[in-house]
């Protein structure tokens, strides 16, 4: 069965039997059932966090200020992003008796110890529990922020294991988190957006993904934006004009833009602090290949660069694309 053949059984799939047919298309096509690995991810791109984490590492790292990428390398140390098995990561405590959950925050001292004094509900689900990974990582940054970070982290770092090797590995993994989502490769494959649970597109819009019509950074930056959320597709190829309002050529009649309306489930509303307004952000930051020079909102996301302005016109989507 030829590539073309299987894009088109993944679009089929979306578009008739829903959710079990497009996985079944995306195996066909070689991606793991395990959302941790492959499936919904880009290839080398954070590759080994789940997309659940990654968002989570992201939104907390925005809502206190600390790195997300050394929240992210504590998570990776501490429980392989909460997919450890050994004990204390999903229920009881560690081997040495005194830590817990994904980040293995100690436990010792009841309401004294570092989970007592830092606890915290990061999903705002009315409980606080060390081992949901969404209380755990606000938690821990609640923690690194009182032990001197973001201003030392060398010093926070010290504060959660009193190890040098383990300050120089945190800072090292850290580091190359940074590096890979700051700057995203090209290799995106349009089964990989089609097969993503986390990206909601049209049948026309699955049609320009299958049949190639959508350049490759664009199904990149698409494959990117859902590890950090889930998105809604508003306009790609073939549902918008071949003109923008001022009469120039759109990219998007190209294959070289995308609209997005909706972000974690929340309509774009032109709000900075709204998931449409923090991807617009995120958007804007990233180097290489992938950096948009064509980046709208309702806001400046960048008001360093001339690639990204804020247009009236778009407080309902993050327009994203490429002009050449």
């Amino acid at each position: 069965m030829n590539q073309t053949r299987l894009l088109l059984t993944a679009l089929i799939a979306a578009a008739s039997l829903g959710a079990l047919l497009l996985l079944t298309a995306a195996l066909a096509l070689g991606a793991s059932t395990d959302t941790g690995s492959t499936l919904g991810m880009l290839p080398g791109q954070v590759a080994d966090i789940p997309p659940e984490m990654l968002t989570i590492y992201v939104r907390v790292g925005e809502q206190t200020g600390i790195d997300w990428a050394v929240l992210a390398a504590i998570g990776k140390v501490e429980s392989d992003h909460a997919r450890s098995t050994a004990a204390g990561v999903h229920s009881g405590v560690n081997f040495a008796g005194c830590c817990a959950g994904p980040m293995q925050i100690s436990l010792a001292g009841g309401d004294q110890s570092t989970w007592g004094r830092y606890r915290a509900d990061g999903n705002d689900d009315g409980r606080m529990s060390v081992y949901d990974p969404a209380d755990a990582v606000l938690a821990a940054a609640n923690y690194l922020k009182a032990a001197g970070a973001p201003g030392d982290y060398d010093r926070a770092i010290f504060a959660y294991n009193h190890a040098q090797w383990y300050v120089t590995k945190i800072q090292r993994i850290a580091e190359g988190y940074r590096q890979l989502i700051s700057s995203p490769p090209i290799g995106a494959t349009p089964w990989q957006v089609l097969a993503s649970p986390r990206i909601t597109l049209s049948p026309a819009q699955r049609s320009d993904v299958a049949t190639g019509r959508v350049d490759a950074r664009v199904l990149a930056l698409l494959a990117w934006s859902a590890q950090r959320h889930t998105i809604y597709v508003s306009s790609l190829r073939s549902d918008h004009g071949t003109y923008t309002t001022s009469g120039n050529v759109s990219n998007h009649s190209l294959g070289r833009a995308v609209d997005i309306a909706m972000v974690d489930g929340a309509a774009c509303q032109g709000n900075r602090d709204a998931p449409c307004g923090r991807l617009a952000v995120e958007l804007a930051r990233i180097t290489g290949e992938l950096h948009s020079t064509e980046l709208i909102y309702c806001f400046d996301p960048d008001s360093e660069s001339s690639d990204a302005w804020a247009a009236a016109d778009h407080c309902d989507h993050v327009h994203a694309g490429f002009d050449q």
